[in-house]
């Protein structure tokens, strides 16, 4: 069962925006591996350096879940996909 993500509020004075770090896979088969990721709020002031992904395609009542934070989130099947095809197969060494 899912559980909602804890909300916080964005300051637009920082001019703050939500990443999503997209975590590798910690097996060597991407495709039944859960798709792992992070949020967190940062400042365009220090130029984060990210890429975009639209997130509304898809079917919204045929949910696939994933892990944001420790937390199981339903999100479409197609977003879900992309995830999985975009993340590295294998945790790296750091």
């Amino acid at each position: 069962m899912s559980s909602p993500l804890k909300y916080t509020p964005l300051d637009p004075e920082a001019e703050e925006i939500r990443i999503l770090t997209l975590l590798p896979s910690d097996t060597e088969d991407n495709d039944d591996a859960i798709v792992c990721c992070m949020l967190q709020i940062v400042s365009l002031r220090d130029s984060p350096k990210y890429e975009a992904l639209s997130y509304v395609w898809g079917d919204p009542t045929v949910p696939k879940g994933v892990m944001v934070d420790g937390q199981r989130v339903q999100v479409t099947v197609n977003l879900e996909n992309a995830l999985r095809r975009l993340r590295c197969n294998t945790k790296r060494q750091l």
